[in-house]
């Protein structure tokens, strides 16, 4: 049964009957499209859900991810094999992803109270062994040594952590230490003899043999976490933070705490790990990957691609054992270079995203598609061929929707740097204007939504405060002229956060845990949402005004006798009424078409469409199950539907966006 009741509509998302396409539709790549998907923007070429590899000696890369699921990549395709699961008596902890060993041989999984080491599956004839359990009481971080024989581990629970050292071949553990604070991160030297870990200022350093503490530090400034060290584990490179939100890197002797003579550190990057020749270092960060020689100060050679890695425990980068090729990943997809030149092996690992598809937007006349990733590059299509039509560099924001003029000619967007926004011409994607905040006004960060008057003439833009007790700022421009026409300051600084401005800039939309709603920009004390009733709050994502600010739809979350419950809801803002409401089964994601009609869904692997009026379902899609789908995270984020409301854009964990034809309403 498809709605299991009506009050000011409301339904529940269930099972959806996928549409009767026909079979084999695929994109332009010649992969294959779901069932009802007409047309995908980018590639699920080389793309995956990835939280740790190793390369075997063929160079073949053995991939796990989230769900303790393992893929291989041949050495000469640029796709993995289909994924094997391994028979987990017990869900994957959370905030633990699955590792593989250097070599690929083995892979490490955490659960809520024991770390697991199994032998990579070959194939699916064979079924993995387990070799060797390790109890745990919430493990947090964990790596495997150099030769994958052992395992460094460390558990975090009411403030204390402890690190175990792990014998896989005896499942012997040995105690290191531990006390207050969390290790941010864990590592071996290259040889495997030593055994590093920091957390905060304090550096610890392991005799691997023995067990035995040989140094335990407090440095003068906070470690970033991530670091990397050497081959004997003599030299303890690291990402140091400094005054006014600055960070330098630099190379600590981890015996004696002192900082090492003769270093060079790159001007940038999020992680480091060293080369095979011990002596230079691999440095990652949003932009790529740079081969850094810190002896003579200067790079050997640069690796273009979003490489800035998900987890505290994130392998980022190795060498094949031939030294021909460098891998990496980012989460969400796995890379390879050729080392000796930089350029990528297959040309598919540099089209469209990066990173998950968090932002869309539609031309007025549907020729044109604007995607948003977490690589924080926005990408434009063509609707008819699904080809990108240019790419830029964009600041990163969590506003689903991206802004086109009304006249088409133009798109607006945040950034790139902080506290401006950018048009491009729509169709070249030359830059055709620029509007800046006012930097007198002091302490802003960047600008997190924009919006555009109906007429075009004007555009607001909603900046945030530089640090949490600053407020940010409303800033009105004059289009034609790019001057500032109106400035005022928030007096909340929560409403820069995550926010989304409505038509007219009139309302704000904020979201954060356990709280979320949306205020009149003069009465930032009163939330609207709550009037209205609304079942629970937003979590992630704030909400989204329609175009001509008549409804506010969003995905609320509550707690129900200790069951989280969610739901689709739309609200009338003329009267902030809830006017419907579907219950689905998970966290997703929600749009209403442009008449106000029909209400989209995504939750887990279903899409489903309702009457908005009635919330009577009346049609669906399933989505692919590709392994993305794990527990807290959505494999859709973003719905938008294009100005006509005969077509839905999805933006995916994937890295690509799908369209989607609207079912037609059943005749009455």
């Amino acid at each position: 049964m498809r709605v299991f009741g009506v009050f000011i509509g409301v339904a529940v998302l269930c099972g959806a009957v996928p549409a009767a396409d026909p079979p084999g539709k695929k994109d332009r790549y010649g992969d294959p499209l779901p069932d009802g998907a007409r047309m995908r923007f980018g590639t699920v070429r080389g793309r995956a859900p990835i939280s740790g590899f190793g390369i075997e000696k063929d160079g073949t890369v053995v991939t796990a991810g989230m769900l303790a699921e393992v893929r291989r990549w041949r050495a000469t395709r640029e796709s993995s094999e289909e994924p094997l699961f391994l028979p987990l008596p017990e869900p994957v902890a959370i905030a633990s992803y699955p590792q593989v060993s250097p070599d690929g041989r083995l892979v490490a999984v955490c659960s809520q109270d024991k770390l697991s080491v199994w032998e990579a599956p070959v194939d699916g004839e064979s079924k993995p062994k387990c070799l060797a359990e390790f109890a745990a009481g919430r493990p947090r971080l964990f790596r495997f040594s150099p030769d994958g024989s052992k395992l460094i581990l460390t558990t975090a629970s009411s403030g204390v952590s402890s690190v175990l050292l792990c014998d896989i071949q005896s499942g012997q553990a040995t105690a290191l230490g531990g006390g207050d604070g969390y290790f941010e991160a864990v590592n071996f030297s290259g040889d495997g003899k030593r055994a590093a870990g920091v957390v905060g200022r304090k550096v610890v350093l392991w005799d691997t043999a023995s067990g035995r503490t040989l140094a335990d530090h407090q440095l003068s400034d906070w470690l970033a976490g991530t670091f990397a060290l050497d081959s004997a584990g003599q030299v303890l490179v690291a990402r140091v933070y400094l005054d006014g939100g600055k960070s330098e890197w630099r190379a600590i002797d981890p015996l004696t705490g002192k900082l090492r003579d003769g270093f060079k550190g790159p001007p940038g990057g999020r992680w480091a790990a060293y080369a095979p020749d011990g002596k230079t270092l691999l440095v990652g960060d949003l932009k790529g990957i740079t081969w850094w020689d810190p002896a003579a100060g200067q790079a050997v050679r640069a690796f273009d691609v979003v490489a800035s890695g998900g987890g505290l425990q994130d392998v980022p980068a190795r060498l094949t054992p031939d030294g021909k090729v460098l891998v990496a990943h980012n989460g969400h997809m796995l890379m390879r270079w050729d080392a000796a030149t930089g350029k990528p092996l297959f040309r598919t690992q540099d089209d469209g995203h990066n990173g998950y598809v968090n932002g869309l937007g539609v031309s007025p006349d549907g020729k044109l598609i604007a995607t948003r990733g977490l690589d924080s590059r926005v990408c434009v299509w063509d609707t008819a061929t699904g080809k990108e039509v240019w790419r830029t560099a964009a600041q990163w924001s969590s506003a689903p929707y991206l802004v086109f003029a009304p006249n088409g000619k133009h798109l607006y967007l945040p950034g790139p740097g902080p506290g401006e926004v950018t048009r491009y011409d729509a169709l070249a994607g030359k830059i055709a204007g620029r509007f800046v905040v006012d930097l007198k006004e002091g302490g802003q960060g960047g600008v997190v939504s924009i919006r555009l008057s109906a007429d075009g003439k004007t555009l607001h833009g909603l900046s945030r405060g530089a640090t949490a007790d600053d407020s940010g700022l409303l800033t009105t421009w004059d289009t034609a002229t790019a001057a500032r026409v109106n400035v005022a300051r928030l007096t909340d600084p929560r409403q820069s956060d995550w926010g989304e401005l409505s038509p007219g800039a009139q309302f704000i939309a904020e979201v954060g845990y356990g709280r979320g709603g949306v205020v009149a920009l003069g009465s930032p004390d009163k939330n609207l949402l709550a009037d209205a009733k609304v079942p629970g709050h937003s979590l992630l994502l704030s909400g989204h005004f329609s175009d001509d600010g008549k409804w506010f739809t969003l995905v609320t979350h509550r707690m129900e006798d200790g069951v989280a419950k969610y739901a689709a809801v739309v609200v009338s803002t003329p009267i902030w009424r809830v006017t419907a409401t579907v219950p689905i089964a998970q966290y997703g994601a929600a749009a209403l078409s442009p008449d106000g009609r029909t209400l989209a869904v995504a939750a887990a692997d279903q899409l489903e469409f309702y009457d908005a009026a009635t919330a009577e379902w009346f049609g669906g899609y399933r989505l692919p199950v590709t392994g993305w789908e794990r527990p807290g995270n959505r494999f859709t984020h973003v719905l938008r539907f294009t100005p006509d409301g005969t077509r839905l854009i999805s933006g995916h964990l994937d890295t690509t966006a799908l369209v989607w034809a609207v079912p037609a309403r059943p005749k009455k």
